[in-house]
């Protein structure tokens, strides 16, 4: 519920400061990090969940710290390349699938986000697994939109226009992804 209060909070904020088309291209940005972070995942973050919880459940720590290293490994290359790709594909996501040529700064900017926010949702679900709720939560559903609410007043401050939406919730995600390696090596 705090998380959905704070998004409410940011889409407010963004859309009395820069009105609604600031909103759309927001969501617009947002939605193709979001698709690409899904496909990005390959489904790792849930089975890492179920693993991760399985092996504490027996003591065998030797083998979370495994996994872990093993799906991290793999998706940060993966995730890399597909973030290289998304953003020299903006201009071709922008004019054929959106047709708003406008979008490619944008999408270009988002694409910047791609690799925290796998990562976040990888270390979010290690958490999870660990059953450290509290963290994942605030990992998960929290700690995105409360850092791009404190990013986006102060690069209002500065009048970074519309850019300030997306470009506040990329150092977010940066930020939360920071935070979750501060939570995982808690552990």
């Amino acid at each position: 519920i705090v998380g959905l209060g704070i998004g409410y909070v940011f889409t407010f904020l963004v859309t009395r400061n820069y009105g609604a088309e600031c909103w759309g291209i927001f969501s617009i940005s947002y939605s193709a990090l979001a698709f690409a972070n899904l496909v990005g995942r390959f489904g790792l973050d849930t089975s890492l969940v179920k693993y991760v919880a399985e092996y504490m459940a027996k003591n065998n720590e030797e083998a979370v710290k495994a996994l872990y290293k093993r799906v991290f490994i793999f998706i940060l290359p993966i995730s890399l390349f597909l973030s290289i790709v998304m953003y020299f594909s903006s201009p071709l996501i922008s004019e054929k699938i959106f047709h708003k040529i406008h979008l490619i700064p944008y999408l270009k900017l988002i694409s910047f986000g791609f690799v925290p926010m796998v990562i976040l949702f990888i270390n979010s679900s290690f958490l999870r697994g660990l059953k450290d709720i509290k963290a994942h939560i605030f990992t998960q559903y929290i700690s995105n939109f409360l850092f791009a609410l404190i990013i986006f007043e102060g690069l209002y401050l500065f009048d970074f226009g519309q850019m300030s939406a997306v470009l506040s919730f990329v150092l977010g995600i940066i930020l939360s992804c920071l935070l979750s390696f501060v939570n995982i090596t808690k552990w």
